[in-house]
């Protein structure tokens, strides 16, 4: 008996040992490998949750997105935003600008109504950002004016996925809409949707005008501490 049990022992042994024959599949193959399946609860607006598109985002914190896709551009990013006051993504932009990734915006005419942090931040660090001057006049007649510049849109040249994205929807780049608005944003990879934005842009910056730096000032009442946090203003930054 003695004997019987040593040989099995020997068996076992050998056949550990032994390399997997050519051809024959190794079923627990992978079964140690971290599944890439995310759950709900990992996929949360802070990160792109894949680079299949379109993708669809809500409030709460759009902006990380946005920066998210700020920090993996490539080339160039332009847009048109009627109302920029997030410090924040001010910020991130300014530190694309110091790697070669430039930046050019286009904003409402009446920006002083709001915070100019923002604003002025890019303008201090030569980062193009325009103000619409001339009604567009689409159909040629006195009733075709659009006299508010209302876009909320970017256009990132070339983003990690190795081509162009668009971002649209309803988020203005302010400290409200970050934190406090139900907002939407969509990220599209359709070449002939952001020829159209791009083409809408080329409109745009075509009848705005450069914004001085000396222009960038606050015209309305003081902002509330909320408000200033909101849209991560530092406290030794005026409006």
């Amino acid at each position: 008996m003695h004997k019987t049990l040593l040989l099995l022992m020997f068996v076992s042994t050998v056949t550990v040992a032994m390399e997997v024959p050519d051809g024959v599949e190794k079923i627990t193959q992978g079964f140690d490998k971290k599944s890439s399946i995310t759950s709900a609860e990992d996929d949360d607006n802070n990160n792109l949750a894949s680079i299949v598109f379109p993708q669809a985002h809500f409030s709460p914190r759009i902006g990380d997105v946005i920066k998210n896709l700020i920090s993996n551009e490539r080339k160039r990013i332009t847009g048109a935003i009627y109302r920029f006051t997030l410090f924040d993504v001010a910020k991130k932009l300014v530190e694309k600008k110091k790697s070669n990734i430039n930046s050019l915006f286009v904003v409402n005419k009446d920006f002083q109504d709001d915070s100019c942090a923002a604003i002025r931040l890019l303008r201090k660090n030569k980062i193009g950002v325009y103000q619409q001057d001339t009604p567009l006049d689409r159909i040629q007649d006195n009733e075709g004016y659009f006299d508010i510049m209302h876009h909320k849109f970017l256009i990132f040249s070339r983003n990690s996925t190795g081509k162009p994205l668009l971002v649209t929807g309803s988020f203005n780049f302010t400290g409200q809409a970050n934190n406090k608005n139900a907002e939407n944003i969509i990220i599209l990879d359709d070449a002939e949707i952001i020829k159209q934005f791009r083409n809408e842009f080329k409109l745009l910056k075509a009848n705005s005008s450069l914004i001085p730096l000396k222009k960038c000032t606050y015209t309305g009442r003081p902002k509330s501490a909320m408000g200033r946090r909101m849209s991560n203003i530092p406290p030794n930054i005026s409006d």
